[in-house]
Formats: structure tokens, sequence, C-alpha cells
């Protein structure tokens, strides 16, 4: 049996599980992984016990691997798309789609108050966002760019945290979300120009 076949036999056992987890998840509608059991996992994802403890050492370890990869997606997402069309309200919705279809990743770390990948996520957008506002003619001053920043970043876990944990991440208020999100964030900035920006 050749090395990528093998390959692809790991990654597809581990999505396997990554899955069966949120499915779990979902079903007993917890954000708790202390309620989903090894045993339920793989009978859920139709693998032996062997191979979940080929993959990973706890249930815990599968929300480390689902950091790194939701993190890649976003990146993949994030300079897929072409810099002209970088503006601040594609970023949000970008983020906003992500967690919409990882909601039982993102309902599970919300609860347990960890914030890590947001703010990785954020902290990858933060030159992005920040070359936007400059163009925008905002303002050019490093220190109010970065206070206003991370005044935007953690009023948008906020923001993020409310749709998924009191809307399930209904869809049908994607836009409502990514627009109420970038107005406030314009209407704030806009205290420091004259411009009004068309994005």
């Amino acid at each position: 049996m050749s090395s990528n076949t093998e390959d692809r036999r790991y990654q597809n056992s581990a999505k396997k599980i990554h899955d069966a987890l949120a499915c779990l998840l979902e079903k007993k509608n917890s954000a708790d992984i202390s309620d989903v059991t090894i045993q339920e996992i793989c009978e859920k994802a139709g693998v032996t016990r062997g191979t979940f403890y080929r993959h990973y050492k706890s249930i815990s370890a599968i929300i480390v691997e689902a950091e790194d990869y939701l993190f890649s997606e976003y990146i993949k997402i994030l300079y897929g798309t072409p810099e002209s069309e970088r503006i601040p309200k594609r970023l949000v919705r970008n983020i906003l789609e992500i967690v919409g279809k990882n909601r039982a990743y993102f309902r599970m770390v919300f609860a347990r108050y960890d914030y890590r990948l947001m703010l990785k996520i954020f902290e990858i957008t933060k030159p992005l966002l920040q070359d936007s506002w400059k163009h925008l003619n905002y303002t050019h001053d490093r220190e109010l760019l970065d206070k206003m920043y991370y005044f935007c970043a953690y009023g948008l876990i906020g923001e993020v945290k409310h749709w998924v944990i009191e809307k399930n991440c209904d869809s049908a208020l994607i836009d409502e979300y990514t627009d109420f999100i970038f107005d406030l964030a314009h209407n704030g900035m806009n205290h420091f120009t004259d411009q009004d920006p068309s994005c």
C-alpha cells in the first residue's frame, strides 16, 4: 500500500472522529466535552478505540487539532481572496462564515471561555484591516490604530459568541451581524476622519 493511500486513510479517520464529536455535541445540545465518551465517538465515527488512540490521547486533543485546522482554513480563505477585496466588511463576513460552518466547535470553546482561535484569527487579520483603515484615511497613528483594532476585535468576539450561543449560528442573520459589526467599527473610526468609506 502506498504512503499516500495510508495518509488519506489516516486523514479520513481523523475527520470522522472530528465530525463524530461535533455531531454528538449537537445531538446532546451540549458544549461540554465531558458529556461525550470516547466509546460514543468511536461508535459514531465507525472506528475502533485503537484507531482513536492512534490519533488522539484524549477528547481534548481533538479540540487542539480542530483549532489548528480551522485556523489554516481561515488562512486559505483570507489569502485566497484578491487583495482588492480584502475590505473590512468582507473580513468580518469571512470570520462569521468559518464560525457558522463549525458551530459545534465554537459553542464548545465559547462555553469554556476559550478564545485562542479567535485571537489567532484577529492577529493574522490585524495588518490587513489596519492597512484598509489607513487607505480610507481614518488615521495613520499606529497607537490609535492598535487601540481601535483591539476594541473592534474584542467586540467582535462578543457578537460572534452571542450569534453562536443565543442564535445557534442562524445563517439568515449572517448579513445582519456582518452589517452591525462593520457599522459599529465604522462609526467609531469615523470620529477620526471626515471621509466616508464606500465598502
